[in-house]
């Protein structure tokens, strides 16, 4: 980023490669799977690190502030909609074992992350944001801290409150079944 902001168009393009995959599935998932939306997200902040290129400080983490305005440009989204949760476009994904040649083992993993997903759905953005960041991204809490500008405390108990009422709806749903 340093090289960028010095004028290295190719520094840029590192950056795009290195950044674009994982930053494009965080918006996807803050999104509830909306592809055009995570896309055209990505754009916008890819056009925007070009426009605030001097506003990086060198001194700070870079993933750190480039997630720190992904995470800023979905709570402005969600504002924009008056929090409103987004339609979740393909709720339930179907799958055929029969065809795709899927194990049980498999199948049964599959159902799983997908009834998580549809339960990460439905809970608020903060809370959607900080267990993506955490499970899907890997960071660790005070890097989320930092993304999310709020304490290292804060970061554990949305962690443990979305993990709590995860289990309990997945327990619920196993009991039903």
């Amino acid at each position: 980023m340093h090289l960028f902001q010095k004028g290295n168009t190719t520094a840029f393009e590192v950056i795009y490669k290195r950044y674009s995959k994982p930053i494009l599935h965080y918006f996807y998932r803050m999104f509830n799977g909306n592809t055009d939306h995570a896309q055209d997200f990505l754009q916008e902040l890819f056009y925007k690190i070009v426009d605030k290129k001097d506003s990086f400080n060198p001194n700070q983490k870079f993933s750190s502030w480039i997630y720190s305005i992904a995470a800023n440009m979905c709570k402005n989204e969600y504002r924009r909609i008056n929090n409103k949760r987004m339609a979740y476009d393909n709720l339930q994904i179907l799958i055929n074992p029969g065809e795709d040649g899927l194990s049980e083992n498999r199948l049964h993993t599959k159902i799983m992350a997908d009834k998580i997903w549809n339960e990460i759905a439905d809970i608020s953005d903060l809370h959607k944001s900080v267990f993506i960041l955490r499970f899907q991204n890997g960071y660790s809490l005070k890097e989320i801290a930092e993304i999310m500008k709020c304490s290292e405390g804060t970061v554990k108990s949305r962690l443990f409150y979305t993990v709590k009422k995860i289990s309990k709806k997945l327990s619920e749903i196993e009991h039903s079944s």
